[in-house]
């Protein structure tokens, strides 16, 4: 299975923050869980700057050097 990251808004009433924990579990060990705190159902629009981050993050991790 590959990494899979969720991103999911704090205040979200939608899809509460509830369902987001369950979802992970159901991923397995390669899921991780972001919440970016006093953001609801879009958070790619509320908080825009952190929610590129996290994904540019996810996308382009650190490289090690040799």
């Amino acid at each position: 299975m590959q990494d899979v990251m969720l991103i999911w808004g704090e205040k979200d009433q939608v899809f509460p923050l509830i369902m987001a924990h369950d979802l992970r579990g159901m991923l397995g060990k390669k899921a991780k869980l972001r919440v970016i705190p006093k953001t609801s159902h879009i958070p790619q629009t509320e908080k825009s700057k952190e929610f590129n981050g996290i994904v540019m993050s996810f996308l382009l991790p650190p490289s090690s050097s040799p």
